[in-house]
């Protein structure tokens, strides 16, 4: 935790503050449910953290270890819940046809490493009763302040947008805004040099 004053509304240290970004929260039909790893939860490049400032149900459990999230996932009903995870079984976005996903009251995400959500998923046997969802093509990432350990990664705000935009049809346009104000002010204080090797040319 940090011993510096944070804004009361948006979570940010004063300085790196995000509320000129905010807007009224989207109003999602289908609650996401994200399950964040303990080491994510101070670490100011999360973005679980945007989302719970942008989307109207959104819940976020914080844990590090399997029993920190068994019970809540044993509330949900296998029937209307998904996981957001790639696989073999996985029905693929957009090629699955709308009405086939729309069906899903609950959405659950991993939020940490690659690695940790893999960890997890293979640890918690409550995930293997949900259906499995994940993109049939995924866009290029515009989270540039965190390096991807996979070439097709998304930050976990992008992934939740785009199921968002192509199950609800819900423009993902404010989050990602969040998503920029994000990476300006965390770089905004960086060398030359430095933020160059994030933002490229684009500064």
């Amino acid at each position: 935790m940090t011993n510096r004053s944070l804004c009361t509304r948006c979570g940010y240290v004063i300085n790196t503050c995000l509320c000129a970004a905010l807007q009224q929260p989207i109003t999602n039909q289908c609650r996401i449910l994200i399950l964040r790893d303990t080491s994510e939860v101070s670490n100011v490049k999360n973005t679980a953290h945007l989302l719970k400032l942008g989307l109207a149900r959104l819940d976020i459990i914080d844990g590090d270890a399997p029993p920190h999230f068994a019970a809540a996932l044993q509330q949900l009903d296998p029937t209307t819940t998904a996981l957001l995870y790639p696989g073999t079984q996985a029905q693929l976005l957009p090629q699955t046809p709308k009405e086939a996903i729309a069906k899903f009251s609950t959405l659950v995400v991993l939020d940490g490493t690659w690695k940790k959500a893999y960890k997890l998923f293979q640890q918690l046997p409550e995930l293997k009763r949900f259906s499995q969802v994940s993109f049939a093509t995924v866009p290029a990432s515009q989270y540039v302040i965190r390096k991807a350990e996979q070439s097709y990664s998304l930050s976990t705000l992008e992934a939740v947008a785009l199921y968002l935009h192509y199950t609800e049809a819900l423009d993902p346009k404010p989050l990602y805004q969040l998503l920029s104000a994000l990476i300006e002010q965390q770089t905004q204080y960086m060398p030359a040099d430095v933020k160059r090797r994030y933002l490229g040319e684009n500064i």
